[in-house]
């Protein structure tokens, strides 16, 4: 057994399945490939409307709500702080906790 000419009967394979592997990049890098669409999609009159009868009454609701909240905050004449919302509590929370573990 030879092994010059195995090597040399094993380079001659590669270099034909790399001629293969090119030819094959080369077909699908070409017209056939299906190009992507970017950005929004476009909606038609119907989904137009759609969208505007959904964010006008979101939008209601979120007025009402806040007239709702500024006529509570004016009828209650208590001055107890108002609770923090959970996200501070917590970062407040794990503040101290770092803090405990440095002392």
């Amino acid at each position: 057994m030879d092994i010059y000419k195995v090597i040399h009967d094993l380079m001659q394979e590669k270099k034909r399945l790399d001629a293969v592997i090119a030819s094959l990049e080369t077909r699908s890098n070409g017209s056939t490939r299906a190009k992507s669409r970017r950005g929004r999609k476009s909606m038609n009159a119907e989904e137009r409307a759609a969208v505007s009868r959904r964010m006008a009454a979101y939008w209601a609701a979120r007025r009402g709500q806040q007239t709702n909240n500024a006529s509570a905050k004016h009828a209650s004449s208590s001055d107890a702080p108002t609770s923090m919302p959970p996200v501070i509590e917590l970062a407040r929370a794990a503040a101290s906790g770092y803090e405990a573990s440095l002392a």
